[in-house]
């Protein structure tokens, strides 16, 4: 790696970035950054080159074994043109594919997060980490199979520690999240929702060829659909059927529509009936209600199994549950997997209803502004942190509410300790909708102790198609 014209100037630090090896040859034309984007982040200390502030980083040759990212030091910037190959910088074009941006809010890790540049996503690790053993004990228990639902985290890195903690596989919701996982060594995805256009099946109908994926149907047509995509580059796709238990979204009713829908996909030869997914939703009441509300639903999906069981069909799968339902939903015995995701990190919602798993993930935001002794502005604002499910709350300190969200800006309430805020001084903020959160950041801040271990790629981060 060189520093076109290098001189004294900024000092970076060059951190190596290892993806996943993938048992499949990666074809042409290779785009390093997606690597990066799929691939399972880990930043480390490594050499240093040097670069003056404004200039930029030379290209080298595209190598499709790994990339590099930069960061600099506190306080110093340089800014990064359009680069190839083995490259400076991937970190900032993992996402969105910008050129031209500064790179030195990356901090290095064992940074503390009070010299974090803000506003950042901030997840504790050892909080994260035993959330996802605790719910995968939980399934153990109960011989449930756990295939967590990616749709919160969005990252290949969070779905091999779900995968190392004994996940069957992960779920997800788009084509794009699905290559993502795959392409970050994920082997086994469910994608459970409906995915039409001819496009977006051939996608879908490729992934096989990499790993075992399935994938939701409601709709004879878009099943045959399917199918032509499978048999015209010769894979066959695992199908879930999906039955309406309870919400009424995406589904055929159980019965005779589930049962003929089933028959249709066992028909193709480029489609492996797997069984039925019956999702009910994300259910808030209390102890006694909810389980009322998730044996009745889980009755349906029982009706439809018995159904298309007695049509001659084999329901090998049954898959259905959520975070707000999975202790109920686990103990039912046709259910043989359930899809839960926010437990991971948690978000104000979840904690308003259940306590079984503990906060990992918050946001950290500066004082920009000290109007007066009763109100602070915060750096953060809805383009940073989604507020449709109600404002963030106040992690700490004490003493401050947040009252307003503007696009840039965050207004807090100060009383009692809370009025000795200075600006410069962090804030940390609890979002009430977790996934909607991060899905407008680029970075997880991984730390233990408050101290930087990884960052990582929110890597499908936008990949709703």
């Amino acid at each position: 790696m060189m520093c076109a014209d290098t001189a004294p100037g900024v000092r970076f630090r060059l951190l190596q970035a290892q993806t996943a090896a993938l048992p499949h040859e990666v074809p042409p034309p290779f785009d390093p950054f997606d690597k990066l984007r799929a691939g399972r982040l880990r930043m480390y200390s490594g050499r240093e080159i040097v670069c003056r502030p404004g200039q930029h980083l030379a290209p080298r040759p595209r190598d499709p074994a790994s990339t590099a990212i930069m960061s600099a030091e506190p306080n110093e910037s340089c800014r990064v043109g359009r680069l190839g190959g083995i490259v400076s910088q991937a970190a900032q074009k993992t996402l969105d594919g910008r050129a031209n941006m500064p790179v030195n809010f990356l901090p290095a890790p064992g940074t503390a997060i009070e010299d974090f540049e803000t506003p950042a996503l901030v997840v504790d690790l050892d909080v994260a980490e035993m959330n996802l053993r605790k719910m995968q004990s939980f399934a153990d228990k109960h011989g449930m199979g756990l295939r967590p639902h990616s749709k919160t985290h969005k990252s290949p890195y969070w779905a091999h520690k779900q995968l190392d903690a004994g996940a069957i596989g992960i779920t997800c919701s788009k084509v794009g999240e699905a290559e993502v996982l795959v392409d970050g060594g994920v082997r086994e995805v469910l994608i459970a929702n409906e995915i039409v256009g001819t496009k977006k099946i051939a996608r879908l109908a490729a992934l096989e060829r990499r790993a075992n994926v399935a994938v939701a149907v409601d709709n004879a047509e878009n099943v045959r659909e399917l199918s032509d995509a499978a048999e015209a580059i010769g894979v066959k796709i695992g199908v879930l059927v999906d039955v309406n238990v309870r919400i009424a979204r995406c589904g055929v009713e159980p019965g005779e529509p589930a049962t003929t829908l089933a028959k249709v996909v066992d028909g193709l030869t480029g489609l492996r009936f797997d069984g039925l997914m019956g999702y009910e939703g994300h259910v808030t009441a209390g102890e006694e209600e909810k389980r009322q509300i998730v044996a009745e639903a889980m009755d349906k999906f029982k009706y439809a199994k018995d159904e298309v069981e007695s049509a001659g069909l084999q329901v090998q799968v049954m898959s259905a549950g959520g975070t707000s339902t999975y202790m109920e939903t686990a103990k039912i015995d046709h259910v043989t997997e359930i899809q839960c995701g926010s437990y991971i990190f948690m978000d104000g919602k979840y904690l308003d209803e259940m306590s079984d798993f503990d906060l990992a993930l918050t946001v950290v935001s500066t004082v920009i502004s000290r109007p007066t002794p009763e109100r602070a502005i915060l750096d953060i604002g809805r383009k940073s942190m989604n507020a449709e499910t109600g404002l963030p709350r106040v992690v700490s300190p004490t003493g401050a509410t947040l009252v307003g969200l503007n696009e840039e800006h965050g207004i807090l309430e100060l009383e009692d300790e809370a009025q000795g805020l200075r600006i410069g001084d962090q804030v940390r903020l609890l979002p009430m909708t977790a996934a909607t959160t991060i899905n407008i950041h680029d970075f997880y801040f991984c730390v233990r102790n408050g101290i930087l271990e990884e960052v990582v790629p929110v890597a499908a981060r936008g990949r709703f198609w």
